[in-house]
């Protein structure tokens, strides 16, 4: 089974920019878990929301031959720390959903799934805040609609440490802006993911998808 890290920013990976790539990596036997924690702590809707991540996901893991049934939930309302553990260990995909990156680490981190995480020995993808936690320290750029109106850096999961990323890259000065900061304080490179780009982590290789945007050290 391969080991990847895979970070995006659309559920729509079966598209030509993604193909090529991902169609190496996914098999139709496989099982998915997805992780939908990455809701606001103020939406009150976001039960009814959680089967709908899945919903949104299942054409993209259709069209490389994994069948519904093999596409499972792991959400905050309906599973503790015992039954996410099972449905990760028998995994051998996971996928995070996007929203909030720091109130989906709060929850993984109350499931007690962390660690388990770093062990993974499969596939993990993320989309926006769920390729974000896939990286030891990430940035946040200004986006005060979302609750952030200042540049930040957060904790996630030590899986990548090599690199940032500027997910949904629009090349707005205020991205321009955080980049810069972020090789100048952290003398690291910056990975920007244009919404249809995306990166493959894979033995060290670091494998684009689509538009990507490289800004070295």
């Amino acid at each position: 089974m391969p080991k990847a890290n895979v970070l995006l920013n659309t559920y729509a990976f079966h598209e030509p920019w993604a193909q090529p790539w991902m169609s190496r990596l996914l098999e139709p036997w496989m099982k998915v878990t997805v992780v939908a924690l990455s809701f606001n702590a103020g939406d009150t809707e976001e039960v009814a929301k959680t089967e709908s991540h899945r919903q949104d996901l299942l054409p993209a893991f259709r069209f490389y031959g994994i069948p519904e049934e093999n596409v499972r939930l792991v959400d905050w309302f309906h599973d503790n720390p015992i039954t996410a553990q099972r449905k990760i260990a028998s995994s051998q995909v996971l996928f995070f959903t996007g929203g909030w990156p720091e109130h989906m680490m709060y929850r993984l981190r109350v499931l007690e799934l962390v660690e388990q995480i770093e062990r993974f020995p499969g596939i993990i993808m993320g989309c926006s805040a769920g390729a974000m936690i896939q990286l030891k320290q990430y940035h946040i750029t200004p986006f005060p609609e979302d609750g952030y109106p200042e540049f930040c850096y957060m904790n996630g999961m030590n899986l990548l440490k090599d690199f940032y990323i500027e997910v949904h890259y629009m090349e707005t000065d205020l991205q321009h802006c955080s980049i810069q900061r972020v090789r100048q304080e952290k003398q690291k490179p910056v990975i920007a993911l244009y919404n249809d780009g995306g990166l493959i982590v894979q033995e060290d290789c670091l494998i684009p998808m689509g538009r990507t945007r490289i800004f070295p050290v």
